[in-house]
């Protein structure tokens, strides 16, 4: 894969939605199911797993407890 600065800008700001995950003041989108909440966080981890981005899969492992 070519890294452009579009990939890199978009890489970083996933990475930055998920760390944020790690804070008590993020929110879900009000309108947001259960459903479609949990298929955002699998999506999420199908990426980092993708990008090798091992350390933030336990971010979202920890949210997916949540629900």
């Amino acid at each position: 894969m070519t890294i452009n600065k579009e990939t890199d800008y978009t890489d970083k700001l996933i990475c930055s939605a998920i760390d944020s995950m790690e804070a008590s003041t993020w929110k879900w989108p009000k309108k947001w199911s259960v459903t479609q909440k949990k298929y955002f966080l699998n999506e999420c981890l199908v990426w980092l797993e993708t990008n090798q981005e091992y350390e933030r899969c336990q971010i979202i492992l920890n949210v997916q407890k949540e629900l």
